[in-house]
């Protein structure tokens, strides 16, 4: 049985999982007096789309209000916001991981079920980019300040592609920069941005051009060897061949030479 907030926000529903995923990678949650906090989300113009789209997911009132101002950035600035007010859903949203203030580098997945590839869009819509590079091959990139956001979309990853993400905080704003290329970001796009799925248009549409891209002839076919990992190791060591191959999607030969250098430890 659901409990009341589950109900409430449903997010083993693509679309209100996509949601809470953008809300919490770019919204702001605000905490007041006599419960006269608010939820925002503000964006450029040019995506206001999908916070129409979130109003019908909202099951409360919200409202979309354009602005028109000079930021630090940029002058004659157009944007719209979705505010909601209503302390229910607001209670809500902050139960099941979406802290108050400014955004924190404790962020967690939240912590109801919910569909992992439209929540982790939902964090890429919100603070990530997808497309080519200059040189015309596709890429995937997520920007957190969290590590546990980096790692459960590192784990992602892992189990999409079977490649091991290393990336780490960067020394110039101590922030995770997660990129994956060419077919490894394809395969995590394809994913992600499927057909007819809830996303900024923008994005989609870069999404579906990156897609396309086929290795020319003449590059180096690109290698399958994936990294082990401590938890991988881990499970091979305590389970037979067998199960091990079926789990972890490797060859009989990969496994048996691993657990001769585990237990040789070389």
């Amino acid at each position: 049985m659901r409990s009341p907030i589950e109900r409430l926000i449903d997010a083993t529903k693509p679309d209100v999982a996509y949601m809470i995923g953008f809300f919490q990678a770019d919204g702001h949650l605000s905490q007041g007096s006599q419960n006269r906090g608010k939820f925002t989300l503000e964006l450029n113009k040019r995506d206001e789309h999908i916070l129409y789209s979130f109003q019908e997911l909202v099951p409360c009132y919200s409202s979309v209000i354009p602005r028109h101002r000079d930021t630090n950035f940029k002058d004659d600035c157009d944007t719209s916001t979705l505010t909601i007010s209503d302390w229910g859903y607001r209670t809500a949203l902050n139960e099941i991981g979406i802290s108050y203030g400014k955004k924190s580098a404790s962020m967690r997945p939240i912590t109801v079920e919910h569909s992992r590839y439209d929540y982790f869009r939902g964090h890429l819509d919100g603070n990530g980019s997808v497309g080519n590079t200059e040189k015309g091959y596709p890429f995937i990139s997520l920007t957190t300040f969290s590590d546990h956001i980096a790692a459960a979309y590192k784990q992602l990853i892992l189990e999409t592609t079977g490649m091991v993400n290393k990336a780490s905080r960067n020394k110039r704003d101590n922030i995770f920069n997660i990129v994956m290329f060419r077919e490894d970001a394809q395969t995590v796009i394809e994913k992600l941005y499927y057909k007819d799925c809830l996303s900024l248009n923008r994005k989609n549409e870069a999404a579906q051009i990156a897609l396309l891209w086929v290795r020319p002839a003449h590059w180096r076919v690109k290698s399958t060897q994936r990294d082990w990992t401590s938890d991988q190791d881990e499970f091979i060591m305590g389970h037979s061949i067998n199960v091990s191959m079926e789990y972890l999607k490797r060859s009989k030969k990969s496994i048996q030479i691993r657990l001769w250098r585990l237990k040789k430890n070389v």
